[in-house]
């Protein structure tokens, strides 16, 4: 899904400009993403597979949850946006 995420700096700082996730990756501009790493009582990982559909490594093995931090958006409130979405 193309959303609007905010451009950074090279030292992750905001420059005020947002841009579509495609234009962003598009011209190598810098952007915010959130991990979240899932492992069990035994300290195994959990992982998720990605879906064929996906344009980068579709089908491969991926971080637990993880995704793109949308324009204006806190790193705390995409990540348990995205927890959240893995749940349903």
């Amino acid at each position: 899904m193309d959303e609007l995420i905010d451009i950074l700096t090279s030292e992750g700082k905001s420059t005020g400009k947002t841009a579509l996730k495609s234009e962003a990756h598009k011209h190598g501009w810098f952007h915010a993403t959130v991990h979240i790493w899932l492992f069990t009582a035994d300290k195994k990982i959990l992982l998720q597979k990605r879906a064929m559909t996906k344009k980068v490594f579709p089908g491969l093995w991926d971080i637990s949850v993880a995704g793109h931090i949308g324009a204006g958006e806190t790193v705390l409130s995409s990540a348990k946006e995205k927890f959240l979405k893995k749940l349903v």
